[in-house]
């Protein structure tokens, strides 16, 4: 489908990447839109802070078990992080579209002129849930999993192993 948009050659991956955290002013980390108000924000901060002086330690410890190679809390390895640095960086139509989602499989497609994502649930026909060509269209780096745009915001990808030894063998081609 998406080869057919573009009339080019397309290469496709399985984005299993649902799970979105979003580093944009005036968003929260799930992408909702963070509140205006600053005093509520401040005393918040002030409420959490013993809470952070006191994570701190179990956080190091934590830290230094995973650098011998204990692991104590699994990670998720399926995310997606969104970094902008303006509250409307074009990143976030990608973002959103990922995380809206309610598909079975997401898939992202590329070729020279565009990148696509569709979602698929079953046997029907894929959809088209974000698209961009020309001078919209983000720069891929498959190999590092990212998307970058010109107003230099990014998204940051993890792929499956899978899909990862997929592409290396391949070396991104369709």
């Amino acid at each position: 489908m998406a080869a057919q948009l573009a009339g080019e050659t397309t290469s496709v991956v399985h984005f299993s990447a649902r799970s979105v955290i979003y580093r944009v002013p005036d968003r929260r980390r799930d992408g909702t839109p963070r509140g205006s108000n600053k005093a509520k924000r401040a005393l918040r901060a002030v409420a959490l802070a013993p809470l952070a002086i006191l994570a701190f330690p179990v956080i190091v410890v934590l830290g230094m078990l995973d650098d011998i190679g204990i692991q104590i809390l699994p990670r998720n390895k399926a995310k997606t992080t969104v970094h902008g640095k303006s509250p409307s960086c074009v990143a976030l139509s990608f973002a959103d579209a990922v995380r809206d989602a309610e598909h079975d499989l997401l898939w992202l497609a590329w070729s020279r002129s565009q990148a696509v994502l569709l979602g698929t649930n079953g046997d029907h026909r894929p959809e088209v849930l974000w698209r961009a060509t020309g001078h919209q269209r983000p720069k891929l780096k498959i190999a590092k999993t990212t998307l970058h745009w010109p107003d230099e915001s990014r998204v940051d990808f993890d792929l499956a192993p899978a899909e990862r030894t997929r592409l290396s063998e391949q070396q991104g081609n369709p």
